[in-house]
């Protein structure tokens, strides 16, 4: 009879003991997922966008534009006036055409009349004048003429002093050039620069 009273008591406190640690179960928090997982913290990246340098404005203003003008206007103008030290004289006259010659003179030539410094007899001097006239025909002549320092060859040159004064009817409109066919002629002996009535005949051909 004692033993089974010590199987009963034993089975009691069994018994209590297995349904504390039921209820001690049941209370205990409940730390997992549904997938039985603790899930992680999330955290949220915040993504900031720098500002760029902002593009400024121009400080400084163009330059292009000149700042200075000039003070002074240019002094010297190309004139045929001669140099300091003397003053180009004149001389004139009248350049006509020998009978003979009227055929070979045709509107469309170049009259060239020339002084020449005076280098002795057949010799040429330096040029230091001539006048241009184009040629309408012989009736162009009798022709008056003058020389004057608006008709120099350089800048700075005086007419003046003894000079050869002599012409041409120029065929091709070249100074320099000389074709046959050209009419010629000049002033017989020296004369000077400031005369009057320098007369001649053009009275040859160029052959």
């Amino acid at each position: 009879m004692r033993f089974v009273l010590v199987c009963l008591s034993l089975g009691l406190a069994l018994l209590g003991c297995e349904k504390k640690e039921t209820k001690s179960a049941a209370s205990a928090p409940k730390t997992t997922s549904k997938a039985g997982l603790a899930r992680a913290p999330v955290q949220k990246a915040a993504i900031k966008f720098k500002k760029g340098p902002q593009a400024k404005g121009p400080t400084s203003r163009p330059t292009s534009r000149p700042t200075s003008r000039p003070t002074s206007r240019p002094t010297s103008r190309p004139t045929s006036a001669p140099a300091k030290g003397g003053v180009s004289g004149q001389l004139s006259g009248t350049i006509t055409l020998a009978p003979g010659l009227a055929a070979n003179v045709k509107a469309g030539q170049t009259l060239f009349i020339m002084v020449r410094r005076d280098a002795g007899e057949g010799k040429k001097g330096m040029m230091l004048a001539a006048k241009k006239v184009a040629v309408t025909g012989a009736k162009l002549f009798p022709l008056k003429y003058a020389m004057t320092g608006r008709d120099v060859m350089m800048q700075g040159t005086i007419l003046s002093g003894t000079v050869r004064v002599e012409a041409r009817i120029d065929t091709d409109g070249d100074a320099i050039s000389k074709q046959p066919g050209d009419v010629i002629g000049k002033a017989g002996g020296v004369r000077n620069v400031g005369d009057k009535g320098v007369d001649f005949v053009l009275d040859k051909t160029i052959k």
